[in-house]
């Protein structure tokens, strides 16, 4: 079985919505700003990106949104946010004229070598270690 890359970006998009959505609700003080095409979790944790993270479908719907969502994040005096990006490119000429000066990735060992032509450094190494309990 293979999935379609258009239908998998989806997917993943609809995803992140409802992550962001259940991050901001996932704690006192937290909360979501929901526009046309576009989720920002505002978390509790103002220096903490992660949290405080905003998902778009086009670069429309963050263009039509982003004043609302700096002004959400500044307000509560959030320090850092972070936009997830699926495209590079317009998107992210974008953000630096905008005043980002930072992006990151997670790519595997095979996608690490594409990333670094384009620019990206390997500053660190992140493993994630899972721990199942073994079906009784």
């Amino acid at each position: 079985m293979s999935l379609d890359p258009a239908h998998a970006l989806e997917r993943q998009l609809a995803f992140t919505h409802e992550l962001l959505r259940w991050l901001g609700g996932a704690s006192e003080g937290a909360s979501t700003v929901d526009a046309p095409g576009l989720t920002a979790a505002i978390s509790a944790a103002p220096d903490r990106s992660i949290v405080n993270s905003v998902v778009f479908d086009t670069p429309s719907a963050l263009e039509g949104a982003y004043n609302e969502v700096s002004a959400a994040y500044r307000d509560v005096g959030i320090e850092a946010w972070m936009v997830w990006v699926t495209e590079a490119g317009a998107a992210m000429v974008e953000a630096r004229e905008r005043g980002m000066r930072t992006s990151s990735l997670q790519a595997s060992a095979m996608g690490s070598p594409i990333y670094e032509r384009l620019g990206y450094e390997p500053y660190f190494r992140f493993h994630l270690l899972e721990r199942r309990e073994s079906p009784k």
